[in-house]
C-alpha cells in the first residue's frame, strides 16, 4: 500500500516519461474532459505502479471522460472503461476514430454491474484503476468492496486529500486526511501486503501546490 501526496526529485525522470506521453496525446486533440494540471502526474504514478506490478489488463472505473484510458492503451495496455455517463459515450466514439483502442462498458459501477463486467470481459483483470473517483461516491468502503469482488490482484486509486480534512472542492462528498485514507484501506479488509503505516510514503514537494494521494492496494 503506497500513499504519495507528491513526487520526489528522484522520481522525476521515471514519471516524466509518462508525462511526456500524456502531453503528446493532449496535443493530438484526443477528446477528454478538462484535465487538471496535476492529472498528468496521477496518471504517471498509476502507470509506473502498474508497470512494477506487471499488470496488463486494466479496468478503469469512472474514467470515460479522462485521458488515462487512451494513454494507457497507446502504451500497450488492454483497457476497459466502465462509466455510465453520456459524455463517456461521446468521448469514446471520438477516441475510437482516433485509434485509441479502449473498450467501454457504458453503465455505472455498482454491485449490480459486477456480473455484467465479468460476462463481457471474460478474463480477470490484472488491476483496477480509479482516478479521482472515490471522493465522489456515497459509500467509499462499499466502493472498495465492489472493486475487490472483481478479483484483481491490484487496485490503484487516487484522491484529493488535506492534512486536516479541509474541503478541496465543492463537488466532492468528502476530503480525506492521510490517517483517514489509512483507515479506509485497512478497515475490515484483509490486504495481504503493506498494512503497516510505515509503508505509507510522504515525501517531495507539492505538484502545482496541489495535494493528491496515490494509493496502491495489493492483495497478493
Amino acid at each position: 500500500m503506497i500513499l504519495s501526496k507528491s513526487f520526489h526529485p528522484e522520481d522525476y525522470n521515471q514519471l516524466m516519461v509518462y508525462v511526456d506521453s500524456y502531453k503528446r496525446l493532449l496535443a493530438r486533440g484526443v477528446p477528454a474532459q478538462v484535465n487538471h494540471k496535476h492529472r498528468a502526474w496521477e496518471y504517471a504514478m498509476a502507470l509506473t505502479y502498474l508497470g512494477l506490478r506487471n499488470s496488463h489488463k486494466i479496468l478503469d472505473i469512472g474514467g470515460g471522460g479522462s485521458l488515462f484510458a487512451p494513454l494507457a492503451a497507446k502504451l500497450g495496455y488492454d483497457v476497459t472503461v466502465i462509466d455510465g455517463s453520456r459524455q463517456a459515450r461521446q468521448i469514446h466514439a471520438q477516441n475510437i476514430q482516433l485509434g485509441t483502442d479502449v473498450k467501454l462498458i457504458n453503465t455505472h459501477f455498482n454491485p449490480n454491474s459486477i456480473k455484467l463486467i465479468k460476462n463481457l470481459t471474460g478474463e480477470q483483470f490484472d488491476a483496477i484503476v480509479a482516478i479521482s473517483v472515490i471522493e465522489h461516491v456515497p459509500d467509499d468502503q462499499q466502493f472498495l468492496y465492489n472493486m475487490m469482488d472483481l478479483g484483481a490482484p491490484t487496485i490503484f486509486l487516487t484522491t484529493d486529500f488535506s492534512e486536516h480534512g479541509t474541503p478541496v472542492s465543492t463537488d466532492h462528498l468528502r476530503t480525506y486526511t492521510p490517517h483517514g485514507l489509512l483507515n479506509l484501506a485497512t478497515q475490515d479488509i484483509n490486504w495481504e501486503l503493506y498494512k503497516n503505516e510505515e509503508y505509507w510514503i510522504h515525501r517531495g514537494q507539492f505538484v502545482y501546490t496541489y495535494n493528491f494521494a496515490s494509493v496502491a492496494l495489493c492483495t497478493n
